[in-house]
């Protein structure tokens, strides 16, 4: 079951299934989507808690300063990964 979020939100518990953030919203991930991330054109997303799929991100924002156990998918996105981030895949582009 996908999650799909139109507004600014903080994500403190467990989100299972796909987390679709719509444009226009900021969604800071505390907790754990136990699925994909999916930021459509102009979201944006900050990750302090884990993620245990991909990140798929197009013409957004993505901010990595936790856990993630996919791979980062960016088309014309800016994308940040802290360096104390753990990313068990690599950022494709």
């Amino acid at each position: 079951m996908d999650t799909v979020l139109n507004h600014d939100e903080t994500i403190k518990g467990m989100v299972r299934g796909n987390l679709i953030i719509s444009a226009g919203a900021e969604v800071i991930v505390r907790g754990m989507v136990a699925g994909n991330i999916i930021v459509k054109e102009g979201g944006k997303l900050k990750l302090y808690g884990m993620c245990t799929g991909n990140i798929n991100a197009e013409n957004a924002e993505v901010r990595v300063f936790g856990t993630l156990i996919g791979s980062i998918f960016s088309k014309d996105s800016k994308v940040f990964i802290d360096p104390k981030a753990a990313i068990k895949n690599e950022k494709v582009n």
